[in-house]
């Protein structure tokens, strides 16, 4: 992949080759310092876990049998809600568990 300029933005799919093209980037939190990485974290290690796509498969049946029972009914398009407020409420609620998580597993 060929690029005449930096990209303002990076993500996973553009990592290898940024990184193969001598770009330095200083990660997200600089606080993240990891030997031999510009990115603040290693890569992934292939391990005998789950894949990720499946538990997220599973949850999200076991969420459509918990709202069908809630609802009795799917989430479906034009369903009378406001799918973007939705989604923007359930965005602050990742961000407080997310911010939650990291204080209790590093004590900042």
């Amino acid at each position: 992949m060929q690029w005449s300029e930096k990209p303002s933005c990076y993500d996973a799919a553009m990592e290898r080759e940024a990184m193969l093209a001598g770009w330095k980037i200083n990660p997200s939190f600089p606080e993240n310092k990891v030997v031999n990485s510009v990115w603040g974290q290693p890569p992934p290690v292939k391990n005998d876990k789950p894949s990720v796509v499946d538990l997220v498969q599973k949850d999200l049946s076991s969420r459509k049998e918990f709202g069908y029972r809630k609802y009795k009914t799917t989430l479906q398009p034009h369903n009378g809600r406001d799918a973007l407020k939705d989604a923007y409420e359930e965005a602050l609620d990742l961000c407080q568990y997310l911010r939650q998580a990291l204080y209790e597993k590093d004590g900042r």
